[in-house]
């Protein structure tokens, strides 16, 4: 049974896919005036940098915006270009434009932006300053691509758009689906008679809200229920799947409980889960999962599982286990960018192509994309996966004060080491008769009081630690006489 879990709270805009019981996917936004992908704005070029083909535009954030010079013309043009473009020629400083974020925030650095902006309905999506005509590749069959590209393009004669059309199409009339594009045309033009008569920078478009993302990217017709928190969320749920039509035959109810809709349906712990470096896998491996800036690196582990096979088998069974909640667990993190995975050691190359093919099986579920490159000469397994949003640790942890983020801390006798070599360098230049350390409570309580009373004789100094409750690596030091 799938069901939908949709709560539009007072801090977070949450949704979840759950399958028999079990969390396949979720989605969750804060609800603040941060920048989303998909915003649109007024934004003014504030620097451009020619040798970098790059330019910055106030969008108004603490951080400006990052435009490339592909993103303004497109790498298609670019390769085309007899003669080398210059950004300088395409942009002028002080100047007003339309932009998109198409890659949000992270860390210090600002959002990523194009020229190139599109608006997403159920059915399609609309071009802006493209006037090309796109069918998804999940729509395999000739006769259903030409059909929807001519609808497509009578639609969009004498208008300087183009269009993407979506998989969710093949499920609607062409009738349906013409009306979705209509209705963002529509849309995009009541957005431009805003824009001139507006002063950058400022917000043109608020990117998809939780209702949009619900009939964008989660609602399709094998959902069997969606529950929801109050009657305000039933009300506009239902319309979404009431103008969907009849063939959606999805049920809307409301969560009775008191206790929170995500924790009654065990979902909170599945998520609390993710944001571990260890996950559980049935019938006893596990995974060790560890998000670095530049990737994420996934060890499978057999753990206590011996299987009923010979080892090439064995080895299989469990990877194949693995793939399928690494899979899972990349769409729950919304982990992006490089990925490497070492898997358990696998002999045989029909093996590992078992273990591609159910990959890929799996990322047919993922609503960003995943790219499979294969195995390395080292015997990881390289892909990536499109990042465009936070992912779910940037948006609900931040760095332990303990360790500043490091997941370690500096162990107790290297900080007594310090402590040894401070007392050295102060008995060298000073005359002191008592030296005094300001030291974690971890560390003071793992002093060994013998040790300090051998040092302090050997070096005919009094040596005094007193606990500083905001200190958490090596020790601060105060000489006294």
């Amino acid at each position: 049974m799938k069901q939908l879990l949709l709560e539009d709270g007072i801090l977070y805009e949450k949704i979840a896919l759950i399958e028999d019981g079990k969390l396949q996917d979720f989605h969750i936004s804060k609800k603040d005036n941060s920048v989303k992908k998909g915003d649109i704005f007024l934004g003014k070029v504030v620097n451009i940098l020619d040798g970098m083909d790059s330019a910055f535009l106030d969008i108004g954030l603490k951080t400006n915006g990052y435009l490339h010079i592909q993103d303004i013309i497109g790498k298609n043009d670019i390769k085309n270009k007899d003669i080398k473009v210059s950004i300088s020629n395409l942009l002028k400083k002080g100047r007003d434009y339309v932009v998109q974020v198409i890659k949000e925030p992270a860390g210090t650095k600002g959002p990523k932006l194009t020229m190139k902006p599109s608006i997403s309905g159920k059915y399609s999506v609309l071009l802006i300053e493209d006037t090309s005509v796109k069918v998804s590749r999940k729509i395999i069959e000739k006769e259903t691509r030409d059909k929807y590209h001519e609808a497509a393009k009578d639609v969009l004669y004498g208008l300087p758009y183009g269009a993407i059309i979506r998989t969710e199409c093949i499920e609607v009339t062409v009738e349906e689906f013409v009306n979705d594009l209509k209705s963002l045309i529509a849309k995009w033009g009541q957005l431009s008679k805003g824009i001139e008569i507006s002063r950058a920078p400022k917000l043109i478009y608020s990117g998809e809200n939780i209702y949009d993302h619900l009939k964008n990217d989660f609602l399709q017709r094998d959902i069997d229920k969606i529950i929801c928190v109050n009657d305000e969320e039933k009300s506009s749920v239902s319309k979404i799947v009431d103008q969907l039509g009849e063939d959606y035959n999805t049920e809307v109810v409301l969560h009775k409980e008191n206790v929170s809709l995500f924790r009654d349906f065990n979902v909170e712990s599945q998520i609390e889960e993710s944001l571990g470096k260890k996950v559980n896998i049935e019938d006893g491996g596990f995974l060790y999962i560890e998000e670095t800036e530049a990737m994420t690196i996934i060890d499978v582990n057999s753990g206590k599982y011996i299987g009923k096979y010979d080892t090439e088998k064995t080895f299989l069974d469990m990877n194949m286990r693995a793939a399928k909640e690494i899979a899972r667990q990349l769409r729950i993190r919304n982990t992006g960018g490089i990925v490497l995975i070492d898997f358990i050691d696998m002999k045989k190359e029909s093996s590992r192509k078992k273990v591609i093919g159910l990959l890929q099986e799996e990322f047919i579920k993922d609503r960003n994309g995943c790219n499979i490159l294969g195995f390395t000469r080292l015997g990881f397994l390289e892909m990536t996966r499109k990042k465009q949003q936070k992912s779910i640790k940037e948006l609900l942890t931040w760095p332990c004060s303990f360790c500043d983020g490091e997941g370690f801390l500096i162990n107790s006798d290297y900080m007594m080491n310090h402590v040894i070599e401070e007392i050295r360098r102060i008995i060298r230049h000073h005359q002191s008769s008592k030296i005094q350390f300001k030291v974690s409570r971890i560390f003071y309580e793992n002093i060994d009081k013998k040790f300090i009373e051998i040092i302090s004789e050997e070096y005919g100094v009094s040596i005094e630690f007193t606990v500083d409750e905001e200190l958490f690596q090596l020790p601060k030091i105060k000489r006294i006489g």
